[in-house]
């Protein structure tokens, strides 16, 4: 039963800085030693009390990666690191409309290349752009499009 609440309690630990998806619970849990037996009952009193919720957790994580800027291919990315199932995942970024968001970063993005480079050429402004949005993890035909529209 020792083993036990400091297995929680290390649990807990982890939940107070941030909410975490049940594979990222478990290989903490397994890295810190406690055995596969002491996880699963960890696992299993987190789940029944609603701590653990991948569901809750990805569109928690989806919003916030929003909010840095990230786009749809580099959020998929890092839930799938982060042990999230491909169902979940697909369907919590169906949910989302990255085109507000994305004409916002590209205007910005451009303004602070206009800002830098007063002379610099629509060609380079597209492609600097372009490779940065690529970076943040968004569609090529939705940089395309916007770029598009923008210039």
């Amino acid at each position: 039963m020792k083993d036990l609440d400091k297995a929680l309690n290390f649990a807990f630990l982890l939940l107070k800085y941030r909410a975490r998806s049940i594979n990222e619970m478990k290989s903490r849990l397994k890295a810190k030693g406690y055995s596969s037996a002491l996880r699963d009952k960890v696992i299993v009193y987190l789940l029944d009390y609603n701590y653990l919720n991948d569901k809750d957790f990805a569109e928690s994580y989806v919003n916030s990666a929003l909010d840095k800027g990230w786009g749809p291919r580099k959020i998929d990315y890092k839930l799938k690191t982060l042990g999230i199932a491909q169902d979940l995942r697909s369907s919590t970024l169906e949910n989302i409309d990255c085109s507000s968001r994305l004409k916002e970063i590209v205007l910005n993005k451009l303004k602070s290349l206009k800002k830098r480079n007063p002379d610099i050429s629509k060609k380079l402004l597209f492609e600097k752009t372009a490779r940065f949005l690529a970076a943040k993890g968004f569609n090529y035909q939705d940089i395309y499009l916007s770029l598009k529209d923008v210039l």
